[in-house]
C-alpha cells in the first residue's frame, strides 16, 4: 500500500544534552538518552525526515516539596537507587539545586520540529 499523498510531521520535545547534568554527575550514572541536536537531526534525517527547527534551551523545573529531589530520584531511576545513595546524592545537590524552599532541576529541553519532504 502507498501512502504518496500522506504527510508527516513531527513536533517533539524533550531532555536534550545536557539534562539534569548536576544529578547524573552526583548519581554516577545516566541511564537516559539526551541527544545534542546534531545527534538526533542526524537520527531523523536518516528516517527520511527533514529538520526545520531545533533548538537546545535551558529550563529549570521547580518539583514541590522539600522532599522534591528524594521523589524525583524514585520515579525517574529504574532499578531503584539505594536509600543511601539517595540521602547522599540530595546532601550534594542542595547547594546546586534547592533554593528559595524548593528543588529547581536543572532540566534543558531539545525541541525539534521536522517533516517529509514533499
Amino acid at each position: 500500500m502507498k501512502y504518496a499523498g500522506l504527510r508527516v510531521l513531527l513536533v517533539a520535545e524533550f531532555g536534550g544534552k545536557g539534562n539534569v547534568a548536576s544529578v547524573v554527575e552526583a548519581v554516577g550514572r545516566n541511564p537516559w538518552y539526551f541527544p545534542s541536536i546534531g545527534e538526533y537531526a542526524s537520527v531523523l534525517e536518516s528516517c527520511g525526515l527533514e529538520v526545520t527547527l531545533a533548538a537546545l534551551f535551558d529550563r529549570p523545573t521547580p518539583v514541590e516539596g522539600a522532599n522534591g529531589i528524594r521523589e524525583w530520584l524514585r520515579m525517574f531511576y529504574q532499578p531503584p537507587l539505594p536509600e543511601s545513595l539517595v540521602a547522599e546524592v540530595e546532601a550534594k545537590l542542595c547547594p546546586v539545586l534547592f533554593r528559595q524552599g524548593a528543588w529547581h532541576m536543572d532540566y534543558r529541553r531539545l525541541r525539534i520540529v521536522a517533516r517529509r519532504p514533499a
